[in-house]
């Protein structure tokens, strides 16, 4: 027999629906899901080039942004020279939990995440960030690829452009170049650490290996090649490479080819840096508290504890999230505090740009976590840190940086609210909030005073303005006293990024971050003098992932400082005592970027870039006021996407005509409320036609939706026989040809509950139809002759089958390179099904992966079950424990000839199933893998699998040998009717586990799929004899 199910439709209804009798291996775990906390009612305001769909109520906000996205456009256009026929949508959200729920964008939206940009309606979705500065930054990014697509999408040569031709580094590097230009303190500060450690990439290095952050390094070569040749080379060097490679365009642009450009790019970099530098030695000052041997190699947001004995950081010492560590300065020891995993309320925690804060007695520590759509106040207690709780702060949905009051009764935030950016003031005994700040300027990574009397923060305001109108292209520090309500905003390196500013334990001096001198460096600024100090002078930097990222901590007891320090590739912790250090006075006003950007220094040909940069918004005069409009909502639901296989056909004067192919179509509405899918297809004949059509609903809490479908299954069986044809006998081969159409309406239903948790449920019902044809053939043993075809030979009546079912699972499992490594899954499943069939059909599956850098061991309990009703029916077939995703080493199990009672022992109405393995990335990224490997990406994986296959008239045992001590007599058989008994008789009355043991190795093939050779051996007598090398395409439960 043969088994051939022709395409089924729509990758999405594996969520949904639910598990079919015969199944495969578990698809309900897919990642994390996507919750719906909030309905957003969009509106939609239009500019001369753009559909902005929002739902904020501060109309001043959407118009400035409307500005800004004009102001980006019109900069744009003069590098792309193409424009919008028609207005580009984009979507915009109040904060970056309301982002994360985009129903626009399918994936799952991290919180590293500032903005997508999709090709199928051109959409650019962002959220409105903490700071107007990086909202500005996001959107002019994202313009950059909407151009991008547009470029991509239209065709107006004879040459066809292809996405594949160009690599990630030159489409983001493009467009982090055109929305901050060639000088950014940050980009610079990974190309010194690159060069001083000898580790600066060949364009072919940042083309196949995800070392070098394409953002960064792509940014860095556009400031270089339009340093050199002018911002006119980007059109036609990007428009080449989409056709011809970067390598062949740069050849043809720059008669230099990767080779020689990569060799005169990190020549000209070393020349420009180090004529600036007066030493290529790092030499950081303070003691080195944790780093990657003792830590992760990302340590960041530290925070010191009152008594000055203890940090609290974030790391991603376990590798795959970033989580809370406690470390003892004096024992030296790292402890675990909180986790995401450990959590499955929270999805997140607030990791980049936000750090977090002690109480003043020591005993809790409180931070920012994304949960349930908002960000909430997580306090943690540090000694017991399963004792957590989550606070909201009224009317604040989203916010970051908290800092606990010296006298413990409140706690102040960055707070966002309708798009403006304040310090706001929780308290924990009346729960009442307070806006300190108030103003329109963008407030953020505020500090106490030891004495509780003055908050020192980081402001856009500039620092000579009296007007409340105008903003600083840079960050500067303010000090506010919470007693008079008035600020003071420092005169100190004006409209440069000074941030994360803390005062001293005797509140006469602030410490800060700031790249006045081209490096973030740590300064200290005394309050009484006005006198400005530099405590380090860094080749790298001083930084965290982002320059938002806290990157100090100042002690309240002593004049120790943490600081992060970049180096590597590397953010690593160290303390150091101030008053240890020769501090270096430097005038306030004092300023030079040289070392902030990229080379050339000297650029030729035509700025634009950076002269567009620099203007910063023009006054909108030329846009006529009447451009901008508010105009009504509508989905604009439309065909978004067409494809699948061209359409065949064939014709032959044997077999008839056949067709092959298919199409696939996605329709959708502006906003990814509602998606229309449908797939069709056909292999063969005319029997062989498939299809499905499905509609979602994703707009409420609750997503819910409908598919109906057509599916054939195909079957095949031979026999011998004579057969008189033309008056003459013979022997005849028949090959039938059996179809099951499947008919069904579904209808199903998911109300995620966060990001690892989700209830469905599901209705469906089927109608099951057969259709009959033989092929006949006469045959002489060593050849056969076609004579032709019986068409719709007697088949079996037609029934039906309606199913309801209901599941829970949760997933927060961590999958390293060829499966879960950390973390754990569970599903429980229950299906009732009616008519024809009429059984309950249950799922118990719990997984369980417990990390131990480098290995991981996993383990899995499995059931699936049939209780009650018609639940062994002979139309169904048995459940099987063989299948290489369940028990390896059986699945060609039942052509051994080792007697009917092994092989029976896998088939059942009930099954068990229990996995162990010792996971060991093999070959691979290097922090992961035992052998770094770049090329081949591989895990090993030891393992034992156990499973049990039962129908409900079996008894259940451990003795392998029970059914051989029993006589063979039909009262131990399903039928005692012997013309039946190679039928549909249990020749093993007696079940027992089946048990194998081996070692395998799963393969990732570029991320495209995984498949796992293996080496099983059973674990019965002459177990060696059925042991072999086997292949698993769907490896790694």
């Amino acid at each position: 027999m043969y088994f051939n199910k022709i395409k089924y439709f729509l990758f999405l209804l594996f969520t949904f629906i639910t598990c079919k009798i015969s199944i495969i291996d578990a698809q309900y775990f897919n990642g994390p899901n996507k919750p719906d906390y909030k309905t957003f009612d969009y509106k939609v305001y239009t500019s001369p080039h753009f559909e902005i769909y929002h739902y904020s109520d501060n109309d001043s906000l959407i118009h400035t942004f409307a500005i800004n996205a004009e102001k980006w456009y019109q900069n744009h256009l003069k590098i792309f020279k193409d424009t919008f026929k028609v207005k580009n949508p984009i979507i915009l959200y109040n904060n970056h939990a309301d982002f994360q729920q985009t129903n626009a964008i399918m994936e799952t939206i991290g919180v590293g995440t500032g903005g997508v940009t999709e090709s199928l309606k051109n959409r650019v979705v962002l959220p409105i960030m903490e700071s107007a500065g990086q909202t500005d930054h996001v959107l002019g990014h994202e313009l950059v690829h909407a151009f991008q697509y547009h470029l991509l999408l239209s065709d107006d040569s004879g040459m066809m452009r292809s996405t594949r031709n160009i690599p990630l580094w030159m489409i983001e590097g493009m467009a982090e170049y055109l929305s901050i230009g060639s000088v950014d303190s940050h980009t610079s500060m990974w190309m010194r650490d690159a060069l001083i450690n000898n580790d600066f990439p060949t364009l072919e290095d940042m083309t196949r290996s995800y070392k070098y952050f394409p953002y960064r390094y792509g940014q860095a070569f556009w400031a270089f090649v339009t340093g050199l040749y002018g911002d006119s080379i980007i059109r036609p060097l990007f428009d080449l490479t989409t056709k011809m490679g970067y390598d062949k365009a740069l050849d043809s642009l720059t008669h230099l080819n990767e080779k020689s450009f990569s060799n005169f790019w990190k020549v000209k970099m070393k020349e420009q840096y180090y004529s600036l530098l007066k030493d290529t030695v790092e030499k950081p000052v303070g003691d080195k508290l944790l780093y990657r041997k003792n830590a992760g190699a990302m340590n960041i947001a530290p925070s010191f504890s009152p008594d000055g004995n203890y940090i609290i950081f974030l790391s991603e010492k376990d590798l795959f999230t970033f989580d809370l560590y406690k470390y003892n300065l004096k024992k030296k020891k790292i402890r675990k505090v909180s986790s995401t995993v450990r959590n499955n309320k929270i999805d997140d925690f607030n990791y980049l740009e936000s750090g977090g804060s002690w109480s003043p007695d020591g005993k809790k520590f409180c931070f920012v976590s994304f949960s349930k759509g908002r960000n909430r106040l997580l306090i943690i207690d540090v000694k017991k840190p399963r004792k957590t709780y989550e606070i909201d702060i009224p009317g604040v949905e989203a916010f970051s940086n908290p800092a606990w009051s010296p006298d413990g009764k409140k706690i102040i935030v960055t707070g966002l609210k309708n798009g403006i950016t304040d310090i706001y003031m929780y308290n924990l005994e009346d729960k009442s909030v307070e806006n300190i700040t108030n103003d329109v300027y963008c407030n953020l990574m505020s500090s106490w005073s030891t004495d509780g009397k003055f908050i020192v923060y980081s402001t856009d305001e500039d620092q000579n303005d009296s007007s409340n109108t105008k903003y600083s292209k840079g960050y500067n520090i303010c000090i506010f006293n919470l007693e008079t309500k008035k600020k003071n905003i420092i005169k100190v390196f004006n409209g440069c990024d000074n941030l994360n500013p803390q005062f001293s334990k005797d509140n006469k001096s602030i410490y800060f971050v700031s790249d006045a001198n081209g490096v973030r460096n740590l300064y200290e600024y005394s309050i009484d003098s006005s006198k400005v100090f530099r405590l380090t002078n860094l080749i790298t930097g001083l930084c965290g992932i982002t320059k938002f990222t806290p990157a100090i901590s100042a002690s309240r007891v002593d004049n120790n400082v943490i600081y992060t320090h970049y180096f590597k590739g590397d953010y690593n912790l160290y303390v150091v005592n101030t008053d240890s250090l020769k501090k270096e006075e430097v005038n306030p006003n004092d300023i030079n970027m040289d070392l902030a950007s990229l080379p050339p220094l000297k650029r030729i040909g035509k700025n634009i870039v950076n002269e567009n940069i620099a203007q910063g918004i023009k006054t909108n005069d030329t846009i006529p006021a009447d451009s901008f409009k508010v105009v009504p909502y509508r989905s604009k639901f439309q065909l978004d996407y067409i494809g699948g296989s061209s359409m065949g056909v064939a014709v032959s004067s044997y077999y008839g005509t056949g067709m092959a192919g298919s199409v696939d179509l996605l329709f959708g509405d502006m906003v990814g409320n509602y998606q229309l899918y449908s797939s069709l297809a056909i292999n063969g004949q005319v029997q062989d036609f498939g299809g499905s059509v499905a509609f979602l609903n994703n707009k409420h809490k609750i997503d819910w939706g409908a598919a109906i479908s057509h599916i054939p299954y195909k079957y095949g069986a031979y026999s011998y026989g004579l057969d008189t044809i033309q008056q003459n006998v013979y022997t005849v081969l028949n090959v039938d040809i059996q179809w099951i159409f499947e008919d069904a309406l579904t209808l199903f239903a998911v109300k995620p509950l966060s990001q690892t948790q989700r209830i469905e449920a599901s209705t469906s019902f089927s109608y099951y139809s057969y259709y009959v044809q033989r092929d006949k053939y006469i045959t002489d043993g060593y050849s056969t002759m076609y004579v032709g075809r019986e068409k719709n030979l007697p088949a079996p009546d037609g029934f039906g089958v309606t199913t309801a079912g209901i599941a829970y699972t949760l997933d927060n499992s961590y999958t390293g390179i060829a499966s879960p490594l950390r973390g754990q899954r569970l599903r429980l499943e229950a299906d009732q099904y009616f008519g024809k069939l009429n059984f309950t059909n249950v799922i118990i599956d719990f997984r369980k992966y417990i990390f131990l850098n480098p290995i991981s061991l996993a383990f899995r309990l499995y059931h699936q079950g049939r209780y009650g009703g018609n639940n062994e029916n002979s139309i169904i077939r048995s459940l099987y424990i063989g299948w290489p995703w369940l028990v390896r080493g059986f699945f060609d199990f039942i052509s051994i000839d080792d007697g009917l009672s092994s092989q029976s022992q896998l088939f059942g109405s009930h099954i068990g199933v229990a996995n162990f393995e010792v996971r060991i990335p093999f070959t691979g990224p290097e922090r992961l893998c035992l052998i770094p490997f770049k090329y081949f990406i591989s895990e090993l994986a030891l393992f034992t699998d156990m499973g049990i296959a039962w129908n409900s008239n079996n008894k259940l045992t451990l003795d392998m040998e029970a059914n051989k001590k029993l006589k063979l007599n039909y009262n131990n058989l399903i039928t005692t009717n012997t013309q039946s008994m190679y039928e549909n008789v249990d020749y093993a009355y007696y079940r027992y586990p089946m048990i194998t043991y081996g070692i395998s190795l799963r393969i990732n093939l570029f991320g495209y799929m995984v498949i796992e050779p293996y080496y099983a051996i059973p674990y019965m007598k002459n177990g060696k004899k059925y042991a072999g090398i086997r292949l698993n395409l769907l490896p790694g439960w």
